[in-house]
């Protein structure tokens, strides 16, 4: 396909620490098979649950993708971008209303583009 990025979704799960070991350990096995040129990261979902929060994504220093209709307060949103920017390897861009997600984009989305520093990017 030649896609350079893929997104790893982190799943609910009954043991969220023994899962962050395999995941971690699957991250490493395939960046090193395709040799660092395709980028994998962990998609942001919030919940005890998950495999890993955003939060989690931090702590252990991986790479993330920020998808701002699971982040459910919209200062979260900016906390992380500040925060992580550096290790944000892609971005999903759709708007959320309540329970629902992935919408067509909204303010946020478009105030979140603006944001993004393109050039670092290119």
């Amino acid at each position: 396909l030649g896609a350079k990025t893929v997104t790893l979704h982190p799943n609910n799960v009954n043991n969220p620490s023994e899962a962050q070991k395999k995941a971690c350990n699957n991250l490493e096995y395939l960046t090193g098979l395709y040799n660092g040129e395709i980028l994998f990261s962990i998609e942001t979902f919030e919940g005890k649950r998950r495999v890993f929060t955003p939060d989690q994504v931090i702590g252990s220093n991986l790479p993330m993708t920020l998808d701002i209709s699971h982040i459910q307060e919209d200062e979260r949103v900016w906390d992380l971008l500040k925060k992580y920017k550096q290790n944000i390897l892609n971005v999903h861009l759709s708007a959320r209303d309540g329970d629902k997600q992935h919408l067509p984009i909204d303010n946020l989305c478009t105030e979140f583009f603006s944001q993004i520093d393109l050039k670092r990017a290119a």
